[in-house]
């Protein structure tokens, strides 16, 4: 099964897309550096974070692009998926 989440890892500040963060989009709109994603993909809930036009601004911390990972995945992942993560939290969870 393949999930619908997409990340650029910032190597040279390149953008990074996390898709559907239907509890956070608004939050993660509001930072200078984040805009809808082109393409209408922005309505479905996809974020683009810019880094290379956060040269003024401190770019968002590893632990923020986690959680908005994370988020992503719950929001399309089957349930059964969901309820294994819950079950068995990586060594690394921050929840």
């Amino acid at each position: 099964m393949t999930v619908g989440v997409q990340v650029e890892l910032p190597e040279q500040r390149r953008p990074v897309n996390a898709r559907e963060l239907p509890e956070s989009r608004d939050a993660a709109l509001s930072l200078p550096y984040t805009s809808p994603t082109g393409y209408g993909l922005g309505r479905g809930g996809w974020v683009t974070v810019d880094l290379a036009s956060a040269a003024d601004a401190d770019p968002p911390p590893v632990d923020l692009f986690l959680d908005w990972i994370e988020e992503s995945y719950r929001a399309v992942a089957l349930k059964k998926f969901i309820a294994e993560l819950d079950a068995n939290p990586p060594a690394t969870a921050r929840r």
